[in-house]
Order: structure tokens, then C-alpha cells, then sequence
């Protein structure tokens, strides 16, 4: 299962993943059959906020990997970006695999 997380990672340092992108990174890389039951992980790596507009492209990106029998997973989660989804109460809407502190 990792080999396929590693080929389905985005990594959001610097420069924001939309939704946009996501669609079409799943939908040129992967097959509708090849997408069942897989982990679709977006690094959160240096990243301690987010911005309305950032949380809402997750949430579609969520829902759009959802529809596909997919699973949106969030990587290196700082502690403070955990606490913002703790505080947005979005954090029961997303897996969170690793925080770091």
C-alpha cells in the first residue's frame, strides 16, 4: 500500500494544490477501476494554516476522491494546523495520517 500512496502524493509546500489539479491529476493517472480502494495523500508538510478558500478545496477534493471510491488522506499535519481543523471542525472529515510537531 505505501508504493501506491507514494505515487498518489501532492505535496501543498509553497503553492496550493486546486481543485482543479487534483481532478486532473486522478483522472490522467489513474482509471476509474484503478482508483477503488486507494489512499490519495496531499503532504501538508510546512503548512501551519489555511486559508477559507484552501479549506474548501480539500473538502471538494474529499468528496470528488469519495465519489471515485477513493480515500483523501492528509500527511505531516503541523500540531497547529491540526488544531485549526480541531477548531473548524472539519478535523472528523479528513484522515490525518501523521502530526508533526
Amino acid at each position: 500500500m505505501r508504493n501506491n500512496q507514494l505515487k498518489n502524493e501532492k505535496e501543498l509546500s509553497g503553492t496550493f494544490l486546486s481543485f482543479k489539479e487534483y481532478r486532473q491529476k486522478i483522472n490522467t493517472d489513474f482509471t476509474r477501476s484503478s482508483v477503488l480502494n486507494k489512499e490519495f495523500c496531499i503532504d501538508l508538510k510546512g503548512k501551519n494554516t489555511l486559508v477559507l478558500q484552501e479549506l474548501s478545496v480539500l473538502l471538494f477534493c474529499k468528496q470528488y476522491t469519495e465519489q471515485l471510491h477513493g480515500t483523501l488522506v492528509l500527511t505531516n499535519v503541523s500540531a497547529i494546523l491540526k488544531e485549526f481543523f480541531e477548531l473548524t471542525r472539519t478535523d472528523g472529515c479528513f484522515i490525518i495520517k501523521s502530526v508533526s510537531v
